[in-house]
């Protein structure tokens, strides 16, 4: 599995997509789907503070109501499935406390491209919400 360091492109600040193995597109296809109408997201960059309710995603404590939620959003089964290794490395019982800024920004730069505007909550209003993932 490629790391998410080695896609990433210093000059442009950002963060390109693995290329899905078969096993991987296969995963894709039978779970979240694939990323059709990609949303814009906000941008971040190296300044920018991500809190609780993004580190929330990694909180491994299976009794976290809001952590079980989100594991279930299209966005986090695609992290997943594309960057299980990454994903898994962020995982930690304590949620936000441990994670540092760095890793934060990583997967959110990650996971803002694996947001479709059909996954549930995306739109409102009728436009895209570009803080879904920082809600």
């Amino acid at each position: 599995m490629t790391s998410p360091e080695a896609n990433f492109n210093p000059s442009e600040q950002v963060y390109t997509l693995v290329e899905p193995t078969a096993d991987q597109l296969r995963a894709l296809e039978e779970g979240p789907g694939m990323v059709t109408i990609p949303a814009q997201m906000t941008e971040i960059n190296e300044d920018t503070w991500l809190g609780v309710n993004f580190a929330a995603n990694f909180n491994a404590d299976p009794e976290s109501f809001s952590s079980n939620l989100r594991r279930q959003t299209p966005v986090f089964q695609r992290l997943q499935i594309l960057y299980p290794d990454f994903s898994s490395a962020l995982d930690r019982p304590d949620g936000a406390r441990n994670h540092t800024q760095e890793e934060l920004r990583q997967a959110y730069r990650i996971m803002a491209q694996l947001v479709d505007q059909n996954d549930p909550y995306v739109m409102h209003d009728g436009k895209v919400d570009p803080a879904y993932l920082l809600h």
